[in-house]
């Protein structure tokens, strides 16, 4: 993934409230962030898990392997309209 289209959903997560999905270079794992902030190297973000917000933690762009917008059914509206 290049490091444009990792800031380029960072940037959206914030703009509109929503969490990132992020896959690190050195960890098998994915975490979920609120990003707070973004610039050409680092990003500034809340770890969540399980509605429960770790502090805050800067990373480096660089050491991102991808990055998603998260995407689920808490995130949608269960209005209808008729």
């Amino acid at each position: 993934m290049l490091k444009n289209q990792k800031i380029e959903i960072l940037n959206e997560c914030i703009k509109t409230p929503r969490n990132a999905r992020v896959y690190f270079e050195f960890d098998p794992d994915y975490y979920y962030y609120y990003p707070n902030a973004v610039n050409g190297k680092f990003f500034v973000e809340q770890e969540e898990n399980d509605f429960l917000l770790d502090g805050y933690h800067i990373r480096r762009i660089t050491h991102i392997k991808k990055a998603e917008i998260k995407d689920d059914l808490c995130t949608r509206s269960t209005a209808r309209t008729e």
